[in-house]
């Protein structure tokens, strides 16, 4: 994996405020980014964010390679099956025939590809150009780039999805405020983040699979993310937990065997486990839905009326 260029001593990226109280380290449990990563609390806007952190031209290739290593390692047909199953039952948005979707950072997620079907105009952005590539093949427009920088036209989407986007971004308020931009005033905005309120995170605390540093610059919270929305001109009207993610529970815990050095274990040993544990993790996935604690957190936004 590429050596991360960091930058020391980075201020709040939403408020811009220096003053800051840490609050977790962890290492990387998913691809092993060399050293600690540290998150703090900005003392002006209470938002959680990695301190120091990658500048973005080392996250962007980072993060590509990581991707393609993945698929690489699990392949490209099993992944895209697990991706389909997992769009069908947890990737809920309005029906709305011959509406314009934006997926904001897309991937090679077949999100766009299910929406089409369901009657949707999709398109897409993304930093890395394979997803551009990918697409193309489907007749699916993707733009390569910061949301801010593709120029889509004002008031077009009726509808705008970031899955598992914000964290990643390093000017949240940017791009939320250009999603304002390019949302009808009838739209809706829905933005799937992990929960850093969610008791998964509380039980496991640095070894939660999805603090995910350096990747995830950004840790919300129902709360914080709302203000976030709110600051720009959103006005949430439903939160949701997505209820059967096991996994995350059982990779978790296997993080913090890892870590405790307790047990060694390659991809396939880790999937093998990983399945063994659902029996035991499933009553806690389910627990934490039914506290409004679960580990993802799925917003449903619209523009505040005047």
């Amino acid at each position: 994996m590429d050596r991360l260029s960091t930058k020391l001593n980075t201020v709040c990226n939403y408020c811009g405020s220096g003053v800051y109280t840490p609050v977790i380290t962890s290492k990387d449990p998913s691809f092993h980014a060399e050293g600690n990563w540290t998150y703090v609390k900005c003392s002006k806007c209470g938002l959680i964010y990695l301190n120091p952190q990658p500048d973005q031209d080392s996250i962007t290739r980072h993060y590509g390679n990581i991707r393609r290593e993945y698929l690489n390692k699990f392949g490209l047909n099993l992944i895209f099956f697990l991706k389909r199953v997992q769009v069908r039952f947890s990737k809920r948005i309005p029906l709305m025939r011959g509406g314009n979707l934006l997926d904001v950072g897309c991937g090679e997620d077949p999100f766009l590809e299910v929406q089409k079907k369901r009657g949707y105009n999709v398109y897409g952005t993304d930093v890395d150009k394979t997803a551009r590539e990918h697409f193309k093949k489907l007749g699916i427009e993707v733009r390569i780039g910061n949301l801010q920088n593709v120029k889509w036209s004002k008031n077009f989407f009726d509808v705008i999805t970031l899955w598992h986007t914000l964290e990643h971004d390093v000017k949240p308020q940017e791009t939320l405020k250009e999603c304002y931009k390019i949302l009808k005033d009838s739209g809706t905005l829905i933005i799937s983040v992990p929960n850093f309120n969610s008791l998964e995170r509380k039980i496991f605390n640095e070894h939660w699979i999805y603090l995910s540093p350096p990747r995830h610059i950004f840790q919300f919270t129902p709360e914080s993310l709302s203000k976030v929305l709110a600051d720009v001109g959103f006005r949430v009207y439903k939160v949701k937990y997505p209820g059967f993610s096991p996994q995350l529970w059982a990779r978790s815990f296997l993080v913090f065997l890892e870590e405790r050095k307790l047990i060694k274990l390659n991809s396939i040993s880790r999937i093998f486990l990983t399945l063994v544990l659902f029996p035991f993790v499933i009553p806690l996935n389910l627990v934490s839905t039914l506290l409004k604690t679960g580990s993802v957190l799925d917003v449903y936004a619209e523009k505040k009326t005047p």
